[in-house]
């Protein structure tokens, strides 16, 4: 693990020590040349402590984050004490959809999936005044906040599950290991082999030679 461990304090700051559920949204996919947009919505239950160190995704290895899913699925989400939900864009939703836009109409399908909340945080900077719910929309929340480190957590391991079983229809570009963002080996698969129709974002590629 490296960088800043997150912490309640954006949702205590929204008023979970009053006893309000405080729902968090995160997505990852969003820069890669293939596959899927997924976002991922949770809220813990008010009272919660966190006996484990929850950090961004990006700041564990997969194995970390495997680690986690397993745990917290066994101790939060199997006991009622936290609530989770995805929502996804396939490729071709994403070529044809500004990316705020969709990001923000799958943060709303994420978090109308989830049983309650009364407070919900944003990471990023996207959400605008139409965005229908109470809260809160912070730039690096996955760094600070528990709640939605949780939540880029998940969907990143919720992604890469996925990008591991492409790996099986299409082991020749090497999805297990890039998880269809644009690395070199990536780029010289694309340019070997072509894009995959349905798979890879074709406006991600325009620029590839």
């Amino acid at each position: 693990m490296k960088g800043k461990k997150a912490d309640w304090s954006l949702e205590d700051y929204l008023g979970r020590k009053q006893g309000l559920i405080v729902a968090g949204c995160d997505e990852v996919g969003r820069g890669a040349f293939a596959f899927s947009l997924v976002v991922a919505s949770c809220a813990y239950a008010p009272g919660v402590e966190m006996p484990y160190e929850i950090r961004d995704s990006k700041a564990l290895t997969a194995e970390e984050r495997e680690r986690l899913v397993d745990v917290l699925t066994l101790e939060f989400v199997n006991q009622g004490q936290l609530h989770l939900a995805y929502a996804e864009a396939s490729a071709a939703e994403v070529e044809s959809s500004n990316l705020n836009e969709l990001n923000l109409r799958l943060f709303k399908d994420a978090l109308q999936k989830l049983p309650r909340f009364d407070r919900v945080i944003i990471d990023g900077s996207i959400a605008d005044k139409s965005f229908p719910f109470p809260g809160l929309c912070a730039p690096k929340a996955d760094t600070q906040s528990i709640t939605v480190a949780t939540a880029s957590i998940f969907a990143k391991v919720h992604r890469d599950r996925q990008m591991q079983e492409l790996h099986q229809q299409y082991p020749h570009y090497g999805f297990n290991e890039h998880m269809g963002y644009g690395t070199k080996a990536h780029v010289e698969a694309i340019r070997r082999f072509g894009p995959i129709p349905g798979v890879h974002r074709r406006n991600f590629l325009r620029n590839l030679r």
